[in-house]
């Protein structure tokens, strides 16, 4: 910031143009050091497939692709971890919401999240009843 051009800003008359010039100014510089990055998200995204994940995946392909086998190594620990810690936190978060609040929900939600079939009430096994004889 310190090396631009802040002359269009100081020599503006009115308040609006200093505005206009100062927020120009700060958007080309965002552009340039900060530039957009588009990510696309699928359907058949898992919930926990964050930005970065995506991200790092493609710089995983990449190495792959290029043939920079010890890059492709480090990535691929890299992108394991990330997915281990996405989804750790994304099960703890999903079964902590309903806990307390709906046990209902809380019941459905962790059989959605062990992907089980029926999320109707499961049939156990009968425990025999021991019965003692009290004579």
């Amino acid at each position: 910031m310190a090396s631009e051009d802040w002359t269009t800003v100081y020599s503006a008359l009115d308040v609006d143009e200093k505005v206009s010039a100062y927020n120009s100014i700060i958007i080309k510089m965002l552009d340039e050091f900060l530039p957009e990055k588009t990510i696309r998200v699928h359907h058949s995204d898992k919930p926990w497939i964050t930005g970065n994940i995506k991200m790092q995946i493609k710089a995983r392909q990449k190495a792959f692709s290029r043939g920079d086998q010890p890059r492709y190594k480090q990535l691929c620990e890299k992108v394991a971890n990330l997915i281990t810690k996405a989804k750790a936190t994304y099960y703890r978060s999903k079964a902590s919401e309903f806990r307390t609040s709906n046990q209902s929900k809380w019941y459905n939600c962790i059989y959605s999240l062990v992907n089980a079939e029926n999320t109707t009430h499961t049939q156990f096994p009968h425990r025999p009843v021991r019965s003692e004889n009290l004579d």
